[in-house]
């Protein structure tokens, strides 16, 4: 029964994961914007810096549109060293990043729901497709959010883990 249930586990998160993905599959055909995609990519020149100067560079007092986003501006970097300035990899970046942002909340709310994955199943997919993502998902530049979601939820995960150890 216990493998069974591991089985059901992963092919619940396995079929959120693609009714997600097929959700937000239309955004590969997007482009960059002019809004605020060239500030942070197509017209930044500190992209082409090497990883450590990039790492360096965007840990100091560096701004972009008035934001102070280390971990999205080296993200951006990674991305560009991959795949220069072809916009399709930046949008599956933010696509992919999704996609374990809705298997991370399936997680938590498995375990916040007292392991019920049906429960978890249905949160996780009303975050994985709701309108309020477009935005995060589909735009370049909306990167910090889909970024940020990854390591809120993750800390969320492990400030249970970590509370539930305290409690034994």
């Amino acid at each position: 029964k216990t493998s069974f249930s591991k089985w059901k586990m992963f092919f619940l998160m396995g079929s959120i994961a693609i009714i997600t993905l097929f959700s937000f599959s239309p955004a590969q055909n997007n482009s960059f914007l002019n809004w605020d995609d060239n500030a942070y990519v197509f017209e930044n020149t500190h992209l082409g810096k090497s990883v450590p100067e990039a790492v360096t560079f965007f840990f100091g007092p560096h701004y972009f549109i008035g934001n102070y986003i280390p971990f999205t501006m080296i993200t951006y970097v990674l991305e560009y060293h991959v795949a220069g300035m072809e916009p399709q990899f930046y949008h599956m970046v933010n696509i992919l990043l999704h996609l374990i942002n809705v298997i991370l909340v399936f997680w938590f709310i498995y375990l916040l729901s007292g392991k019920k994955a049906g429960i978890a199943a249905i949160v996780a997919l009303f975050f994985g497709i709701h309108p309020m993502h477009v935005e995060s998902v589909a735009w370049i530049a909306e990167l910090k959010d889909v970024l940020y979601s990854f390591f809120f939820i993750a800390g969320l995960i492990e400030i249970g883990r970590a509370s539930c150890r305290e409690r034994v």
